[in-house]
This record gives structure tokens, C-alpha cells and sequence, in this order.
């Protein structure tokens, strides 16, 4: 007799679950799709971006590069720019750079670890007596690390706004499902928070799986117990943990 197919929660926002979700459903895993997250405008409508992709895309534009910590970042940031700009792109990862590339751009620079830490220490060193400037497209409230780091490298850095990451109340019947599941997925901070808010401790997976080490420490932050850590830190990372464990 075979056993039941492993049934997994995704709580990434409904726009962009759909790859993960597929390549769950293909592994023959019964997939338990609960949005927690969703991704809106920015306070400002969006003000903020496009005026500095105006300045990117000017001939006489101030900026060398535009660093792309996710792929909200790079749709929201590359629709207002024509491909041909003359600016170099460097991207997170791969799901960052396969945005990128979709929308008919090249990418100079994708580091090996996919996280902030990875991209600081791939991304070019400058002189500090040399003004040479960067611009950063972020989630409200993003993390500060690659902003700093760069900027340690003697990078000028400008931040622009470009979308916010809100949480989304799952309905009844949504919370009864996801309190079914037999693994979590947890693709950010964000929808790990958003995660605990909604859907308490107790009622969790035991199985909780992270897509990378700062999702893995928002996740111990709360009080969760986390049961395996995506690596490589991308959706293929967290691919990879599932399959190990529907082969146990």
C-alpha cells in the first residue's frame, strides 16, 4: 500500500508561488497553498522609483549600478527602464537574474551565496576619492546589509522604495488546511512573521523549512524550531529539502 503524498504549505504570495508550487506538484506532493504575504505599492505610489530610474536611464546618469535584492525589486525597477540603459545590473540570485533576464536584461554580477552577505562580497571594491554611486530598489524596511556593506567598499548607495510587504489574514478554512500540512515552506522574514501572526506555534508543521539564514533566524527569533535550512538559499534550496524528505 502506498503512503500518502507529503503535503506542503506554501505561504509565499499567490503571484508568486505558482513555480514553487508546480515543481512541488511534480515531485507528487499535495501542496497546500495559504498566501500570507502580499506585495503592494509603496506609501508613495511609487514616486520615489521612478524618479530615480528616470536618473538611471538620463544620459548623464550618476550610476554605475543597480543591485537587485529580489525579484519583487527587479520587476517593479526594470519596467521603467529600457534594456539598452547604461548601467550594470548585479542581482541576489538566480530567481533575481532569471527576472531580469525575462525582461531583456543582462545581468554583470549574480555571487555565489545567494543572500546579502554573498552579494557584498562579490560586488566590486572603489576608491572612496572616487564618486562612483549605486542604486538599491528595496522592500520597505529591507535589511540594511547590503546598503552598509557596499557602502564600507566606498560605493556611493541611494535607496529607492519599491514595493512593501504586507500581511495577508489567511480565512477559517485556510488555517484549518494549513493545520494539516506536514511541512512549511518559508521563503522570507517577512512570511515568517506573517506566519507566527496568523497561524500561532502550536499550530505549525513540525517540519519548518527556510529558504536561507536570516529566514532561519527571524524563524528562531519568534520561538520556532526550524527543521532543515535551503542550500543553495533559493527556491531550488528549498526544492532540494523537500525531496530529502519524502526519500526518507
Amino acid at each position: 500500500m502506498s503512503s500518502a503524498p507529503l503535503r506542503v504549505l506554501v505561504t509565499r504570495a499567490a503571484e508568486q508561488a505558482g513555480d514553487l508550487v508546480a515543481r512541488l506538484q511534480e515531485m507528487g506532493c499535495e501542496v497546500v497553498e495559504v498566501p500570507l504575504i502580499e506585495v503592494v505599492e509603496p506609501l508613495d505610489g511609487g514616486a520615489q522609483l521612478r524618479d530615480a530610474m528616470a536618473v538611471v536611464a538620463g544620459v548623464d546618469s550618476p550610476y554605475e549600478w543597480v543591485v537587485l535584492t529580489s525579484p519583487n525589486a527587479a520587476a517593479r525597477s526594470l519596467s521603467l527602464l529600457a534594456a539598452n540603459a547604461p548601467v550594470r545590473l548585479a542581482a541576489i540570485g538566480p530567481g533575481t537574474a532569471a527576472i531580469c533576464q525575462a525582461l531583456g536584461f543582462a545581468v554583470a554580477l549574480v555571487p555565489e551565496r545567494s543572500i546579502g552577505e554573498g552579494l557584498v562580497e562579490a560586488f566590486p571594491d572603489t576608491v572612496p576619492e572616487l564618486v562612483r554611486r549605486v542604486l538599491l530598489p528595496s522592500a520597505e524596511q529591507a535589511r540594511d546589509v547590503v546598503v552598509d556593506g557596499l557602502r564600507s567598499k566606498g560605493w556611493l548607495v541611494d535607496v529607492a522604495v519599491a514595493y512593501r510587504t504586507v500581511d495577508r489574514a489567511p480565512t477559517d478554512s485556510e488555517t484549518a488546511l494549513a493545520s494539516t500540512a506536514d511541512v512549511v515552506l518559508c521563503a522570507s522574514s517577512s512570511a515568517a512573521r506573517s506566519m507566527v501572526r496568523a497561524l500561532g506555534i502550536e499550530k505549525l508543521p513540525s517540519r519548518v523549512v527556510s529558504i536561507g539564514p536570516q529566514t532561519t533566524r527571524t524563524l528562531e527569533g519568534l520561538g520556532v524550531k526550524v527543521f532543515a535550512t535551503a542550500d543553495p538559499h533559493t527556491l531550488d534550496g528549498l526544492v532540494a529539502c523537500v525531496q530529502a524528505i519524502v526519500a526518507r
